[in-house]
């Protein structure tokens, strides 16, 4: 037990810290390379924030603490869900992300000042944070919050699915309602949506070996570095094992040259 607290002291610490900067709207600044103030919410790392605090509480089953990230998870899916369109997806995110296959978009309808459209790697991240609420809150005795979370994250999936897929490509599109994200592809979303389960199970094989095979598709933008943990994830998830390990290896050695 004493090891299991010393362990996860630390990153208890790190969570509570990107709690103290969520905004009015239930977003949280970012933390990334670079020296400017106020710092930015960074979709990626508030996406990523709710499976850290999921993972937090259950491997240490800390309720007062478990309730305190859960709050500020549900502050943060307001906010999202305040984007979300008449099709059930979450649009026009003031969205900026870390990894470079997303951040085409994000940074581009920022610098113009027009509505990003449907991301999918938005509504990827939105699925996560749903799922992981959900269960949070079961385990938390919250069972109206947990229902809740549950059917916005079915209505979410039936909306990805329905719209985002490309059953000719076998993969999900980049985005709606945004003409270069209609156009492409990418690792990352089709990554996300396997990992956190929007993909329908008996097609995430298919799905990440279209994504990841090596085909000099210029159309399929490829995941960073920084993207690697979340990418091998998913190719391990999909039963993509021989794929994964020789990814993560790639992507690892290729690091240094980033």
């Amino acid at each position: 037990l004493a090891w299991l607290v010393t362990t996860y002291r630390f990153p208890g610490r790190a969570l509570f810290e990107f709690t103290l900067t969520q905004q009015p709207d239930g977003q949280l600044a970012g933390y990334a390379p670079g020296r400017w103030f106020p710092r930015v919410p960074l979709q990626c790392h508030m996406g990523l924030f709710a499976v850290g605090a999921w993972r937090h509480f259950m491997h240490t089953g800390d309720e007062a603490f478990g309730r305190h990230l859960l709050d500020v998870v549900g502050r943060m899916i307001g906010h999202w869900e305040r984007h979300r369109t008449r099709d059930g997806l979450v649009a026009n995110v003031d969205t900026l992300f870390v990894d470079w296959g997303s951040h085409l978009y994000s940074y581009g309808s920022r610098s113009r000042g027009k509505p990003n459209g449907v991301l999918t790697t938005m509504n990827g991240y939105y699925y996560g944070a749903l799922t992981r609420a959900e269960e949070m809150a079961g385990f938390l005795g919250r069972d109206g919050e947990a229902w809740g979370y549950r059917e916005m994250a079915a209505d979410l999936r039936r909306a990805i699915n329905a719209h985002l897929f490309d059953e000719r490509e076998g993969m999900y599109r980049d985005g709606l309602d945004n003409p270069l994200a209609e156009r492409l592809y990418s690792q990352t979303a089709n990554a996300l949506l396997v990992k956190f389960g929007a993909a329908p199970i008996e097609r995430r094989r298919e799905i990440m070996l279209n994504a990841f095979a090596e085909r000099g598709d210029l159309r399929i933008l490829p995941a960073s570095a920084h993207f690697s943990r979340q990418a091998a994830s998913a190719l391990f998830e999909a039963g993509c094992d021989d794929l994964a390990l020789a990814w993560a290896i790639g992507s690892t050695s290729n690091s240094n040259t980033i």
